[in-house]
């Protein structure tokens, strides 16, 4: 029933043969390296970021503190998306916004496409 419908190309081999044979070693190896990384792919997409949703909430919390000259000063201390993230993860704190995380995706993607630029 659960049997290989193209033996001449995997042998007598199922998924589920192949799921349960699995040893603990290639599981561990697959829980510390692919997990990471495929959450990482996950969470730096941003095809569903709302630029404009950013630039609201931008616009709401942020300038509190700052105006938007920050961003573009050729002095600028963000020199990558990932120190970006993590710059807007803490202002989002100090600023006592509580943004859930695509909220947060919302601002990054913002900054990123009107002043960093970053890939």
């Amino acid at each position: 029933m659960y049997g290989c419908r193209y033996p001449e190309l995997f042998g007598s081999y199922n998924v589920w043969t192949l799921l349960i044979n699995i040893n603990s070693e290639t599981t561990m190896k697959l829980m510390k390296f692919g997990f990471p990384i495929l959450g990482l792919m996950l969470g730096s997409f941003s095809a569903h970021a709302d630029v404009g949703h950013g630039k609201a909430l931008q616009d709401q919390s942020c300038t509190q503190c700052h105006d938007s000259s920050v961003y573009s000063r050729p002095d600028r201390r963000i020199k990558s998306l990932t120190a970006l993230q993590q710059r807007v993860s803490m202002c989002k704190k100090q600023a006592g916004a509580e943004w859930d995380e695509e909220e947060t995706a919302d601002v990054v993607e913002y900054l990123n496409t009107e002043f960093y630029h970053f890939k």
